[in-house]
């Protein structure tokens, strides 16, 4: 969790979790004769459906480096297949090198034949590609992710987790991280009491402050 806090009080964007939790519980223990699991996710037409996905899938295509961030923290993200290359986070570099995992172009311009060529086990993406689900879900199963802001964006990133973690059965290492995130809010509220603050944001090449 290299950035994620500091990020995600100032302006909202969430980076790294990799350094939460140090557990060695990154093999996930399915349950006995369980080879799907049903999840809760958002479709393309932005509405919460029931989706059966395979538990403990091994060939991962990553259309959003907030869930490969995930992988990356739980240790599996040695497990994709592919990925967009065009614009990956530092921190996930050495995915974007890795020659092994095929480019799948931009988070909005996605190879599709190339995707389609790999016959992932499932697909994560995220709303930049809200209009895409449907064509994914054509290739495989496809989980979504999405912050629902009247939940609150803590509040919904910690379902995201938790929702993600279970695919994996690594839903006791996710709580741990949670919990470590939950202890760094509370020493920055206490940090932060009775203090005002100035935040930029770099977007697009401009700077804006709020």
């Amino acid at each position: 969790m290299k950035k994620f806090m500091a990020l995600v009080i100032g302006v909202l964007t969430m980076t790294s979790l990799a350094s939460c939790g140090t557990s060695s519980d990154t093999t996930a223990q399915p349950p006995t004769e369980t080879k799907e699991i049903t999840v809760s996710v958002q479709n393309g037409q932005e509405t919460m459906v029931d989706l059966n996905v395979p538990f403990d899938p091994k060939k991962i295509v990553v259309v959003d480096y907030v869930a490969l961030d995930m992988l990356d923290s739980w240790g599996i993200a040695d497990r994709v297949v592919g990925m967009p290359k065009s614009s990956t986070p530092a921190h996930l570099q050495k995915y974007a090198d890795d020659e092994k995992i095929v480019n799948l172009g931009g988070l909005k311009e996605i190879d599709m034949e190339a995707l389609m060529s790999l016959e992932p086990d499932i697909i994560f993406t995220s709303g930049r590609t809200a209009s895409k689900y449907d064509d994914f879900s054509k290739i495989a199963p496809t989980v979504m992710t999405q912050i629902d802001y009247e939940k609150g964006f803590v509040n919904s990133f910690k379902e995201t987790v938790t929702r993600n973690a279970s695919i994996f059965g690594l839903e006791s290492k996710a709580e741990r991280q949670l919990s470590d995130f939950d202890g760094r809010i509370s020493k920055l509220k206490e940090a932060a009491a009775g203090k005002t603050a100035v935040i930029g944001l770099t977007t697009g090449g401009s700077l804006s402050t709020l």
